[in-house]
């Protein structure tokens, strides 16, 4: 899975993400994706707490859901604005589960 949740200088939230098996990818949304960190606000901000994973909901064009929790085992990178971490990555793929490791980062917004 290759997600981004973006927010531009307007305020406004734009997604996208895809979905890989084998090797090939098997499903795509630009628009039916919501990314949340837990155990800290969105959107993420300095005066926040860094979050200990993501929440990743994800409806693909063919209609297949995605809801994927990654929690952070180990920080590579973390300072005030920019976080990137290893984890692992909990999924449920239209009703079955699938687990593996993950690599994300967030950046959150100079603006407290």
């Amino acid at each position: 899975m290759v997600f981004f949740d973006a927010i531009d200088g307007r305020g406004k939230d734009h997604t996208s993400g895809y979905v890989l098996q084998n090797g090939k990818v098997v499903g795509d949304t630009c628009s039916k994706m919501k990314v949340r960190p837990i155990g800290s606000p969105y959107p993420a901000k300095l005066s926040h707490p860094t979050a200990t994973g993501h929440t990743i909901n994800m409806t693909l064009k063919d209609g297949t859901e995605i809801t994927a929790v990654v929690e952070k085992t180990r920080t590579q990178v973390g300072v005030p604005f920019y976080s990137r971490w290893t984890g692992n990555i909990k999924a449920k793929v239209g009703g079955k589960q699938q687990n593996g490791v993950a690599l994300w980062e967030e950046f959150r917004n100079r603006i407290t």
